[in-house]
């Protein structure tokens, strides 16, 4: 018992003896450190110390663990500090403050204090960030975890300071370094601009020109050149590079750099198509992998842009898709830069016109043709009475003459009062519906009915046909019910087309010249005139009965008959691949569709697997009639399309809409819930191609789908594919709204008043919640954007428009998800009115003005009268509008180009607008030639003597930009050419334009480009190896050591089109060839070269350097070859010892030397035989230092304290 009690009082008296010797080792004051745990952060605060200016903070995991590199790398003044440096949930970091004077002298040393931060402040694992993080003394660094290198320097500490070669930084976050030897000057430049320059020996550095000190609080802290490499300051560049966050964790000598993630560029690709394609055109992208990346459809130009969103550099696929059209080429691969260089395509096509032929009646048109020539002509189909007024609007060409009067259809409309009245102006007219441009049309002013039925159809053969003695008809033999019973002669205008092919009676009987007759209906007046006609050539041979049964199937194979009046194919019908049959067809049996013969359609479509037809067999089945349909090929008889039904509970409906793609992301359907509360493609038809596969995804801002989307397989109809959602959706509060309609009592109706002042108060406190202007119906719609409640409406600022308005207010009561609709009556002041418009005279010739109402209705058209002025006199209503006014005329540009009216006043009052003109002036041209070496990638620029660029383009590839005739002439322009990797001579020409066209101003440039070499070399021979590249006299111009994948690459810097040596040289390799002479084209054209080796294995070994800890802080280790080069250094760890790893040529001898301003060490250096590994050498050094510190010592004293007192509470 004795013992044990010994024991106790030795280790009492011992913390005891350690605890006086810690104090008066600090030999300093203490000071409270609160510390408090947050989420996310730490709270550090203290009292202010006398005669103290900055504050060191110190931090570690756990009591007496605080690390000896502070947390800040400047001292901070402040007596608070969040730490939010890398904190985790449920640690325990403990921390001390130490207090310095204006001389940096601690004077004060703060007690330990604690905290747990109750969530981490690490960012979120999807939180995309770089990191990079660099080692003292190792040639290797990481990014992301991912190790790179070897950099030609390993960053080394001095100063206190991370120094390393910059470049390695700049490399990873984007920027370009440059390095002037001659002021020994490193420029930096961001990829947002940003400049930043350091300079040997240099406190200063500059950043966009304003200087900054490297190191605030110590000015030794500079650039300076270690063994012929540049050195810099990290953690300085790392700031001005706005890294998040700059890391030091002495216990493992690396500093870290976080950056957000790098701005990932997307490449473009735009693709033109003909205007003539657009419609029904989808194009699909494909990546290398032949996955579909994008697709879409061109736009109204004939243009589909990616935009840019294309992974790039890359190479794409791009198809054009269109069941109508051919495309040339059918596909194309293109390599896609990155933006904002755009990589473009275009396509030619061969489409079937989707033609339509109907009887209309004029209604209005435009008086002036547009642009492209094209009258838009107003007209209702089938001349229905009631409204609309009209139904559709056609583009004719103003010189199309018609086939009946031989005018054109400015003149027929011309022959009847505007607007046209109702009934009148009867026309056939065959038109593109893709764009409504008609092609053929017929003016029959006597027709009425105009499109109802004034004649007799009647079905029978034509047995012959030829032009009649006058030219405007042809004389045909017909058959009536082809029962070959007295055939009569008639006579069919020349010019008549009929209703099915659109074809003459000539044209019908030359695309069927195998015919012994030729199907028809006719159709017959009273007085037995043919005023319309169809051509059946699908009935042919039965003209007029059905004696054949149609049957649809794919014909698998075809080859002629013993009887060479026949073919034989083997026929499956509906090409369900069952029971296939032998059936013969007459050789000389042309389709219906396409007037083919069985052999011609076989040869026609060669790459088919099989061919669809529809044949029609008689009773004893044979073939008597037959039709070919490539059309639906592969899908001869496809069954009726698919249909797809979407349910999800009632509280997803509103604001989803559901999308379905086919297998190749192509949108094919989208919609919103119908009454049932379901979403559904469609039964009657059936939309959906079948059977396939879709891809159904609901969307809707404020819903969440479970699963987010769905693959279903899809039947034909009737069968329906079905599929159900879940969601979870957030609840808002509905809001209402109010509609007001202002309405004035003009005798015999109510006309709704435009521009009335609509306020909206709320009653409860006065406050004006809305106000707005009532459009030319007359309402105001606030939509739902009022919360429930009770308001006030008043109108106001009407006197101009009406009087005497009732009620004089309204109170609307608002209710969730409902509009309260008020209305307000007046006495209508004026009933028409007036608009005049003015512009200068020499806008008035071949200028036309045209006004419409708010629908786009043309309300009024007209020129100039005397005075010079455009004046609609009393003919709009009023009040009314809003009203577009529009002046037009192919020489001018009018300013604005259209202006809005709205009239207030009614006549005699009237509103007055003015447009400002340029008018067509004469133009210049200037042609630019530049050899054809420089035209890739150039731009050429045409500056106006204002310095603004009025022309720009690319030369062709014979190195010539035309401008045509679109400058302004005469006129005097500088002709710049552009091109990063060329240079010009001279670099830009003044050009006098003197005579306009036909002449033209030649430009001619000389220039000289820029090309790449791109070298590759076996992964094994990178190390030690330098490409040197010389021009053919010799020079070197370029070298450089090849990456980590083994190339090196040149860019666009070497003078091109040129011949260049390529030399690859490595003590420890032989190359084959040992050089190579290759061409270089100009960028962006790559020269690729490529070598083969055979290296010498290289040897490495290492020393092991041991110094005494009192010695660590401080001291740098350097290793000398002996040359006297230094070939490493660094600094010893924690426990004295520096390694220098694997990296030192062996066998070989180094000197080392140790290196510390507070210390002497003994010997000063040594010489030492390096084995190869994995022997090492080691070294060991004694030395004595000066103590001007007590932060190690106390941290000493502190921790054995700790354990012991520890020990004893164990014990106790």
């Amino acid at each position: 018992m004795k013992g044990i009690n010994k024991f106790f009082s030795f280790l009492i008296i011992t913390a005891l003896l350690l605890s006086n010797l810690t104090l008066s080792v600090q030999g300093l004051s203490t000071f409270i450190l609160k510390a408090s745990g947050e989420c996310g952060y730490n709270l550090l605060e203290w009292e202010k110390v006398e005669g103290a200016v900055w504050y060191y903070i110190y931090r570690g995991e756990g009591e007496g663990n605080e690390v000896s590199m502070p947390l800040t790398d400047f001292p901070i003044k402040e007596t608070t500090y969040k730490d939010t440096k890398g904190l985790k949930e449920g640690v325990k970091y403990c921390y001390y403050v130490r207090a310095l004077d204006e001389k940096n002298v601690e004077i004060a040393r703060s007690i330990e204090a604690c905290a747990i931060p109750t969530c981490s402040s690490e960012p979120p694992e999807d939180e995309c960030e770089l990191n990079l993080q660099f080692k003292i003394g190792n040639i290797y660094y990481w990014v992301n975890g991912e190790q790179k290198g070897p950099m030609l320097t390993a960053p080394i500490l001095r100063w206190d300071r991370t120094f390393l070669i910059i470049r390695h930084v700049i490399e990873e976050v984007g920027g370009e370094i440059f390095w002037d030897g001659t002021n020994k000057l490193v420029t930096i430049v961001t990829k947002e601009g940003k400049k930043i320059e350091f300079q040997i020996g240099n406190k200063m550095y500059k950043v966009n020109g304003v200087s900054k000190q490297i190191d605030p609080y110590n000015p030794n802290v500079v650039p300076f050149i270690d063994n012929g490499r540049t050195l810099i300051p990290l953690r300085v560049t790392g700031e001005e590079l706005n890294a998040k966050e700059i890391n030091w964790y002495a216990d493992r000598m690396i500093a870290e750099l976080i950056f957000p993630c790098p701005e990932r560029i997307k490449g473009r690709i735009v693709i033109n198509v003909p205007i003539n394609c657009i419609k029904g055109t989808t194009i699909n992208i494909y990546d290398a992998a032949g996955n579909v990346v994008t697709s879409g459809s061109p736009n109204l130009n004939g243009v589909f842009d990616t935009d840019c969103k294309l992974p790039c550099p890359a190479t794409y696929k791009v198809v054009p898709k269109n069941e109508n059209c051919n495309f040339y080429p059918d596909s194309q691969e293109i390599k896609v830069p990155c933006c904002p260089d755009v990589a473009k395509i275009a396509f030619k096509c061969d489409c079937e016109e989707e033609v339509k032929k109907i009887c209309a009646c004029l209604v209005r048109m435009t008086i002036q043709p547009d642009n492209n020539g094209y009258y838009h002509v107003n007209i209702k189909e089938n001349c229905e009475s009631g409204d609309p007024v009209y139904n559709l609007v056609l583009n004719f060409p103003a010189d199309l003459l018609d086939g009946n009067l031989g005018i054109n259809i400015l003149d027929y409309y011309n022959q009847f009062e505007h607007p046209v009245p109702t009934g009148l102006g009867c026309i056939t007219v065959v038109f593109n519906t893709s764009n409504n441009v008609v092609s053929q049309w017929w003016a029959y002013p006597e027709r009425k009915p105009c499109c109802g039925e004034s004649c007799q159809w009647i079905c029978g053969c034509i047995l012959k046909a030829e032009p009649a003695a006058d030219a405007n008809y042809w004389v045909v033999v017909f058959d009536k019910g082809c029962d070959s019973i007295d055939p009569i002669d008639l006579q069919i205008p020349a010019n008549l087309h009929d209703t099915n092919l659109n074809l003459t009676i000539q044209d019908y009987i030359r695309k069927f010249p195998n015919n012994k007759y030729w199907c028809v209906e006719l159709c017959l007046d009273e007085s037995g005139k043919i005023v319309n006609w169809k051509a059946t050539p699908e009935k042919y041979p039965n003209c007029c009965e059905e004696s054949c049964e149609w049957i649809c199937g794919c014909i698998l194979k075809a080859e002629p008959a013993a009887d060479a009046n026949y073919w034989v194919v083997v026929f499956d019908k509906g090409c369900d691949s069952i029971d296939p049959i032998d059936l013969q067809i007459p050789a000389n049996l042309h389709d219906t569709n396409l007037n083919l013969t069985i052999q011609d359609y076989i040869r026609k479509f060669p790459n088919n697997k099989y061919w669809c037809v529809e044949l029609c067999l008689d009773e004893s089945g044979k073939i008597v009639n037959w039709k070919a349909t490539p059309e639906k090929y592969p899908n001869c008889c496809e069954k009726e399309g698919g249909r797809i039904i979407v349910s999800m509970p009632k509280e997803c409906l509103e604001g989803t809409t559901v999308y379905i793609y086919n297998i190749e992301g192509v949108e094919v359907w989208h919609g919103i819930a119908n009454n049932q509360g379901v979403f559904d493609t469609g039964e009657n038809p059936c939309i959906l191609k079948c059977p396939a596969t879709y891809k159904v995804v609901p969307k809707n801002e404020n819903c969440k789908f479970y699963p987010e989307s769905q693959e279903v397989k899809v039947p034909c109809c009737p069968d329906v594919a079905k599929v159900e959602f879940k969601c979870e959706c957030e609840e808002e509060v509905k809001k209402g709204g109010i509609i007001a309609k202002v309405y004035c009592d003009q005798a015999t109706a109510l006309v709704p008043v435009s521009g009335v002042k609509i306020n909206i108060f709320r009653t409860s406190d006065g406050t004006l919640i809305w106000t707005g202007i009532t459009d030319s119906t007359g309402k105001i719609d606030t939509c739902f954007n009022i919360e429930p409640g009770q308001y006030k409406v008043d109108p106001d600022d009407y006197s101009n428009m009406c009087s005497d308005i009732v009620p004089p207010s309204h109170i609307a009561n608002v209710t969730s998800g409902n509009k309260v609709e008020l209305v307000f009556k007046c006495k209508c002041i004026g009933k028409n009115g007036r608009i005049v418009v003015k512009m200068s005279k020499e806008c008035l010739t071949g200028t036309k003005v045209i006004i419409y109402d708010k629908d786009g209705n043309e309300v009024w058209a007209g020129e100039a009268n005397s005075d010079g002025v455009f004046d609609t006199g009393c003919t709009l209503l009023c009040p009314g509008g809003p009203y577009k006014v529009v002046p037009v005329n192919d020489k001018c540009k009018f300013s604005p180009p259209a202006h809005e009216v709205r009239i207030n006043k009614c006549c005699p009052e009237y509103q007055e607008v003015e447009f400002k003109c340029d008018c067509e002036e004469e133009k210049g041209r200037i042609f630019v030639t530049m050899p054809e070496n420089c035209s890739g990638g150039t731009t050429i620029n045409i500056y106006d003597a204002a310095g603004n660029v009025v022309a720009s383009g690319s030369p062709n590839r014979s190195g010539i930009y035309d401008t045509d005739c679109k400058l302004k002439c005469p006129g005097t322009y500088i002709v710049k050419p552009i091109n990063k990797i060329c240079k010009f001579y001279p670099e830009s020409q003044k050009v006098e334009l003197k005579n306009c066209c036909p002449d033209y101003a030649k430009v001619e440039f000389k220039c000289e480009c820029y090309g790449r070499i791109s070298v590759t070399v076996p992964v094994n021979c990178i190390k030690g190896t330098t490409i040197i590249i010389y021009d053919m006299k010799g020079n070197i111009v370029a070298r450089g050591e090849p990456n980590a994948n083994g190339v090196f690459d040149t860019d666009c810097k070497l003078p091109c089109p040129a011949t260049y040596k390529v030399v690859p040289k490595n003590e420890n390799c032989k190359f084959y060839p040992e050089s190579q002479e290759v061409k270089v084209p100009c960028c962006p054209d790559v020269a690729k070269v490529e070598f083969k080796c055979e290296c010498e294995e290289v040897k490495y070994g290492k020393i092991v350097v041991t110094i005494p800890g009192n010695c660590v802080k401080g001291t740098t280790i350097y290793i000398y070859d002996l040359a006297g080069k230094i070939v490493t250094s660094g600094s010893p760890n924690a426990n004295g010892v520096f390694d220098t790893d694997c990296k030192l040529p062996c066998p070989a001898t180094y000197k080392v030397v140790p290196k510390n301003e507070n210390c002497k060490f003994y010997p000063e250096s040594q010489e030492v035989k390096v084995p190869c590994c994995p022997d090492y050498a080691k070294v060991e050094f004694k030395c004595e230092c000066e103590n001007k510190g007590t932060t190690e010592p106390f941290l000493f004293f502190k921790k054995i304290r700790s354990y012991i007192l520890k020990l004893l509470n164990v014990a106790l």
